[in-house]
């Protein structure tokens, strides 16, 4: 990736994403580059700037609405580290599962994996330069098959390339019920708490009477009317 008009404000680092080449192989499915930017990430040496024993792994999308503390927890003498992660309900695996998770771990089956992502997380730093190359690889594995696709919604195959990774290597997830939500005025679900995380995943599209729709609203809020810019500091009613 190159620098973005924030990277003045945030210390920022950046790698080299992915070849359209190499994209090609797998479908276009441009995801693949968070794994691939996390195995650079150390690879490169450019993880010995953080000198924090734990990171939160976040999206461009993630609206932080207040200050998060370190939610993982360290090893004790009775139990290993817990990573601190999301708990997604389009993530849990069952028995018809398994012919797949097996692609990537032979000896694994789905009683094993938590109904977690990558993202958000927070996490040790050197328990993800652990889990980044395996992450990646059954990435590659799981998009690079037409079974996966038909077992699992296929956007999501590469947040199971980070479970089944992390699964494998014994990484375990402490899930924080308030650490994100997705608010959607499509799925009619809000804010419920006081969530750290607001995803902004979704658009929000309501008549001017505060009726959520399923098209464009006449109130409309979505990240996806800003693919080829920033958005205004003053929106429009």
């Amino acid at each position: 990736g190159l620098p973005d008009a924030a990277a003045p404000y945030i210390p920022s680092v950046f790698v080299p994403s992915l070849t359209p080449e190499v994209l090609a192989k797998y479908g276009h499915f441009g995801v693949l580059n968070r794994p691939h930017s996390v195995v650079e990430f150390f690879r490169r040496g450019l993880a010995d700037r953080v000198k924090e024993k734990y990171v939160l792994v976040a999206e461009t999308d993630h609206v932080l609405t207040k200050p998060m503390p370190n939610l993982a927890t360290d090893a004790t003498a009775d139990s290993p580290p817990l990573a601190a992660a999301h708990g997604f309900g389009y993530m849990h695996a069952s028995s018809g599962h398994n012919s797949v998770i097996q692609y990537c771990w032979p000896q694994g089956d789905f009683k094993s994996l938590q109904a977690v992502g990558p993202s958000p997380l927070i996490i040790e730093k050197e328990l993800l330069r652990k889990v980044a190359p395996l992450w990646l690889n059954c990435s590659y594995i799981l998009r690079g098959r037409p079974e996966p696709a038909h077992r699992i919604q296929d956007w999501v195959l590469e947040m199971w390339g980070y479970t089944l990774a992390a699964a494998q290597l014994g990484v375990r997830h402490e899930v924080v019920e308030q650490l994100q939500q997705e608010p959607s005025s499509l799925w009619h679900t809000e804010l419920d708490g006081e969530p750290y995380i607001y995803h902004y995943t979704f658009g929000l599209e309501f008549t001017t009477d505060g009726l959520p729709v399923t098209g464009v609203g006449e109130w409309s809020l979505d990240k996806r009317h800003f693919m080829d810019r920033y958005p205004s500091k003053r929106l429009e009613p």
